[in-house]
């Protein structure tokens, strides 16, 4: 494995002459592999501008043995990330990242980009789907609120070749995709006394949905932790019913607290859903004693 080198050379040493009759066989076996052998030559862009080129039946037939390689610019898959949320004026908050991969599955059909300040993104040199579509999956950025969201790009989606337009300047999808704002669900942590606590962790999973609302399958959708206030906030919630858990984080207590859960909290597309009541974690219980050695003399 060589990188290239600023001008494009490349250099790969150690390679046995294509027409040794005795080659050393893979490790994984015995023996040796006789006659003619040629070697598959496969080039990736480290920087993610073009897809990996492959050149099978290279010969190497003397001390210096010369393969030029060109390479293709790929597929592009671009477009504008917007938001529903009159709060913001429709501007994306920066960072998000957007994935695709090829479905089916093509060898080399994977991309991912971050989207720019001014919500415009760029996928660059991705394989021919060859009949498959892209998926795209857009992962907003952290405590953002916005839902994460997955748009389909078809195949057909791609400009048709033309042979009297240059192959690098006919091949870019356009796919716009706008984000929604999710729920949210606020409240806040105290202990037996009433009093605030912080840094209590808030984990929210789904749960079947049978008490109130849409069902929402098992596992994780969000975190929060609370703050000095023991207020919490757990945002970017899709519409449906959620259980939420709370668990004592603190370094300093040192799992003072026992678990707390609230069930069947119902959330409502975009909106927030404050807890009526304060949450209020439960003492830890504790086992105390002794440690003895069998001799008999304290631990």
């Amino acid at each position: 494995r060589v990188q290239t080198e600023p001008d494009g050379s490349y250099a790969v040493t150690g390679l046995y002459p294509s027409d040794d009759p005795a080659v050393p066989d893979n490790p994984a076996t015995t023996g040796v592999v006789e006659g003619y052998h040629a070697y598959t030559i496969t080039v990736y862009d480290c920087a993610g501008g073009g897809p990996p080129t492959t050149v099978t039946d290279v010969e190497v037939v003397d001390a210096l043995s010369r393969r030029d390689i060109t390479m293709s610019a790929g597929k592009t898959i671009s477009g504008t990330l917007t938001v529903s949320d009159a709060a913001t004026g429709g501007t994306v908050p920066t960072g998000f990242s957007i994935w695709t991969y090829a479905d089916p599955w093509v060898d080399g059909g994977w991309g991912q980009t971050t989207v720019n300040p001014d919500g415009t993104y760029s996928i660059t040199g991705l394989v021919d789907p060859q009949g498959s579509d892209y998926l795209l999956f857009v992962y907003p950025q952290g405590d953002s609120g916005y839902l994460p969201q997955s748009v389909r790009v078809s195949s057909s989606d791609f400009p048709a070749d033309d042979p009297v337009t240059p192959e690098n300047e006919n091949d870019t999808a356009t796919k716009d995709i706008e984000l929604s704002r999710g729920g949210s669900i606020i409240g806040v942590v105290k202990d037996g006394a009433g009093t605030d606590l912080e840094e209590i962790c808030v984990w929210v999973s789904g749960n079947d949905g049978t008490a109130d609302g849409p069902a929402v399958s098992d596992g994780y959708y969000g975190w929060a932790q609370t703050d000095s206030g023991g207020n919490f906030t757990v945002p970017g919630l899709s519409a449906g019913t959620f259980n939420a858990y709370f668990y004592d984080c603190s370094p300093s207590r040192n799992g003072q607290y026992s678990m707390a859960q609230v069930s069947d909290i119902r959330v409502v597309a975009g909106q927030p859903k404050v807890l009526a009541a304060a949450v209020v974690m439960p003492a830890a219980s504790r086992i105390t004693g002794r440690v003895f050695r069998d001799t008999g003399i304290e631990n």
